[in-house]
């Protein structure tokens, strides 16, 4: 899959990312096993973080760790409670 990322420098030389591909933006309902699909074709990708020039390495555990975390068990919850 093609990512579709632009990074665009402002003239303070600050830089913003931005992600064209989003494909859970604004849904209701997320399907958390695509999420964790989505997730795993990053997997052995590693990133350099431009202010601290640290490494980032995304890992196999990262997919089920995300999707299985107790934050992601509090936004599925949430979902179903409602207002009292």
């Amino acid at each position: 899959m093609e990512r579709k990322v632009n990074v665009i420098e402002d003239i303070d030389g600050k830089k913003t990312v931005f992600i064209h591909d989003i494909i859970f933006k604004g849904k209701r309902s997320v399907k958390w096993e695509d999420v964790e699909k989505y997730l795993k074709q990053y997997v052995g990708d590693i990133y350099t973080i431009d202010d601290s020039n640290d490494a980032v390495y995304i890992g196999t555990d990262l997919p089920d760790e995300y999707t299985h975390s107790n934050y992601t068990h509090i936004l599925k919850r949430s979902k179903c409670e409602g207002k009292s």
